[in-house]
């Protein structure tokens, strides 16, 4: 179970924010659809690679510098 649910939420809604603001709305429904198709049989982090040509700790990593010029 979430320890803190809606720090969960907001962390969440800022990635996907970020996605959008960095890599544009196209790549994100990109991405919802990839990992929602009925075929696709990766993992979600094997969607995001796949659409952002990234990895997991690269996007992270974008985020986390992104997030941090915004004050609390």
């Amino acid at each position: 179970m979430l320890r803190d649910a809606s720090l969960t939420y907001t962390q969440e809604l800022s990635i996907i924010l970020f996605w959008n603001h960095r890599y544009g709305e196209d790549k994100l429904k990109e991405l919802l659809e990839l990992y929602s198709g009925r075929n696709y049989h990766q993992s979600f982090i094997g969607a995001m690679s796949q659409v952002y040509g990234k990895s997991q700790i690269d996007l992270e990593q974008e985020w986390l510098d992104f997030i941090k010029e915004y004050p609390e």
